[in-house]
């Protein structure tokens, strides 16, 4: 029995739209209220005929994939349809044959199957769980299946790559040989990040090892080489730097450096990515004067990162304003010469944060957002990043009001039909979850800050499911807005134990998210056992408050070692001891 369609809901879909007849749900009123979103994809559903001729059938399919770039992103449920669909409709390899053939004879190759069809779903999927980039990858068990099926459906055609042409059951040409390389050093990398972040290390080298041969094999451009090459690297490097084995991890950032300082322009993006991996690597391994003469040697930008991070910053202030004049005199290309000095100004913006000089940082933020904006399409991922570090630092300066004119601007223009952005997205999801977090943060409307905060909560768990980084900061803000509206039932706890869930899991238990999630479970238990009529209820809630603040505390105290975070973290620290005292003495 299928589950019920509508987000948050587990009861069994008895019921299916009547338009799609695909879409199951448990009641008319579950229906009802997830039309807006299914509504968005009920014609691509009815599309999908319950059997057709092979060839139609993969027409079809490809038709719907191809509606990405019109739509910024497939909706995952639409995905999870064709694999179904894509299953039933051309069923499993038959052994020994290089195609797949029904009784009346209608035949369609293995390539245009798997390689094709489900292998491109299979990525799209990926690719909207992660929210189209691998350092936010999921790490649980719901998304390593999908590589795992990829890896599958290469199995039998990387197999052919070292076997003798003649007894191939499916002969590949070179384009094909090179398509299945790219798939398999992808694939293989991808698993790899996965499984590192399940702390399955022996499994994730050997995925790593895998990748990187696929990869020296092959034999497209140069360019693509180059790339892949080098993310598999990256992937390595980050392995062992979990590991705590930083030769190794330096040998693999060093090959990475060494890579693209060879293909490159040495202020090309990709060779400044390298360098800030070497430089990091160095600083890891506690080679603090490497990690400043190869800084040197780079660019300024580098080295003020590493300046700032000892604590040097009138040094560090030197090098940001050093690389910023050379970024302003650069005359290559002009969108490498906009990523310059964007990163630069960022880098300026970072240092004076650090500092708690709003006044300077903003004026950095807003002259990075205008480099972007005047760059760019309104709603470019570059322009939509800069405009969240504008708000958050119109935030840390207290000037809310006009915090909140931007980020309603900045959501204006997402929501605006001319710029064709999917209204699903998460670019649109991060607009509401701006507005709604400036609301909050100055108390103002807060029934409209709820409405946006769940907003941004329907469209990121329909994107990801519950257990993403992203819906988790949504929980996060909801759960606040809600206890800033005295509402202290289920509802808000659940919110804010899903926060603490995915801060855990992505930023591990003694992060500093972790730390700010059990603060605000603590804040919560602790204003509910002020509520209780009965004592034993009372002192319940009390020490359930109690624990959290004390986990709290356990985390700041542990990341407080460095004197940047002593200066930042203390002030919280003082305040989560006083709630502490002053709960044991209503105990």
């Amino acid at each position: 029995m299928s589950i019920c369609a509508s987000p948050g809901c587990f009861r069994a879909g008895i019921n299916r739209c009547s338009i799609c007849l695909r879409e199951p749900y448990c009641s008319g009123e579950c229906q009802k209220g997830d039309w807006k979103s299914h509504k968005l994809i009920c014609k691509t559903l009815n599309k999908l005929s319950l059997q057709q001729p092979y060839h139609e059938a993969a027409r079809v399919i490809k038709e719907i994939l191809g509606e990405r770039p019109k739509k910024m992103q497939l909706d995952i449920r639409v995905l999870e349809h064709l694999i179904s669909y894509s299953e039933h409709q051309f069923g499993d390899r038959v052994p020994g044959k290089a195609y797949r053939e029904r009784k009346d004879g209608d035949r369609i190759d293995n390539w245009t199957v798997e390689i094709g069809i489900l292998i491109p779903i299979y990525r799209n999927l990926v690719n909207i769980n992660s929210d189209g980039s691998l350092s936010i990858m999921d790490s649980n068990n719901s998304k390593l299946p999908y590589h795992e099926k990829m890896l599958d459906l290469l199995t039998p055609w990387s197999s052919q790559l070292d076997s003798n042409p003649t007894s191939q059951i499916d002969s590949l040409d070179k384009d094909q040989i090179t398509t299945v390389l790219y798939l398999l050093s992808t694939t293989e990398r991808n698993t790899a990040i996965i499984l590192r972040r399940k702390y399955e290390f022996v499994l994730s080298e050997s995925y790593c090892q895998q990748a990187l041969s696929h990869a020296r094999l092959y034999q497209g451009t140069e360019e693509i080489k180059i790339d892949l090459v080098c993310s598999i690297l990256t992937a390595y490097y980050e392995l062992r730097s979990f590991q705590c084995n930083f030769i190794d991890a330096l040998s693999f950032a060093e090959e990475a450096y060494n890579l693209v300082a060879i293909a490159y322009n040495p202020v090309h993006p990709k060779v400044q990515e390298a360098a800030g991996t070497l430089i990091e690597c160095l600083m890891h391994k506690d080679d603090l004067y490497n990690a400043e003469r190869f800084a040197e040697s780079t660019t300024e930008r580098s080295i003020a990162t590493v300046l700032r991070k000892r604590n040097k910053f009138e040094l560090a202030e030197s090098y940001c304003q050093q690389a910023l004049s050379h970024a302003r005199l650069y005359e290559g290309i002009e969108e490498q010469k906009n990523d310059l000095l964007r990163m630069a100004l960022t880098q300026s913006y970072d240092l004076k944060l650090i500092q708690s000089n709003f006044v300077d940082a903003l004026s950095f933020a807003e002259e990075a957002y205008d480099l972007v904006a005047i760059a760019y399409n309104p709603v470019h991922p570059k322009v939509q990043e800069t405009a969240g570090t504008l708000i958050a630092c119109l935030m840390h300066k207290g000037d809310l009001y006009d915090a909140e004119r931007f980020a309603e601007a900045t959501l204006d223009s997402l929501k605006d039909p001319a710029n064709g952005l999917d209204q699903e997205s998460e670019a649109v999801a991060n607009g509401y979850y701006n507005l709604a977090n400036v609301i909050d943060a100055q108390e103002g409307d807060l029934v409209k800050a709820e409405m946006l905060a769940r907003e941004s909560l329907r469209i990121r768990t329909r994107a990801y499911g519950n257990n993403h980084v992203n819906v988790g900061i949504s929980c996060h803000l909801l759960g606040g807005i809600l206890m800033s509206q005295n509402n202290l039932g289920n509802k808000t706890m659940e919110l804010f134990e899903r926060s603490l869930a995915n801060d855990t899991k992505y930023y591990g238990p003694n992060g500093t998210d972790a730390a700010i999630s059990n603060f605000n479970l603590g804040a919560f238990y602790h204003r509910l056992a002020n509520k209780q009529q009965i004592v034993r209820r009372e002192i319940e809630n009390l020490r359930l408050s109690k624990s959290k603040f004390e986990e709290a505390v356990r985390i700041y105290t542990k990341i407080c070692h460095k004197t940047i975070w002593v200066i930042k973290r203390w002030s919280c620290l003082n305040v989560l001891l006083l709630m502490i005292l002053s709960i044991m003495d209503q105990m």
